[in-house]
């Protein structure tokens, strides 16, 4: 993502990430462990990035707000407070 590449995964069922993905509209996620699910994601990420310019933008920024140095230090300082 902080290339700004989509996400396309495997995660558990129950996850939160699925949920995370799919509100951010990063990419696409599956939980059946299928391999026929993950190809059909892939496909339909293909279409979607395809379709919507905005998909580099929105996974750069979900990944500079969530995954970057400066957020995980805020975190650290925050939980030692």
């Amino acid at each position: 993502m902080q290339s700004g590449l989509p996400v396309l995964a495997s995660v558990n069922a129950g996850n939160d990430l699925v949920g995370l993905i799919e509100q951010e509209r990063v990419g696409r996620a599956v939980t059946d462990a299928s391999a026929e699910s993950l190809a059909r994601a892939a496909l339909e990420l293909v279409d979607a990035v395809s379709a919507d310019d905005g998909f580099a933008e929105r996974c750069r920024g979900l990944s500079a707000r969530l995954f970057s140095a400066e957020t995980a230090v805020r975190q650290i300082v925050a939980a030692l407070a």
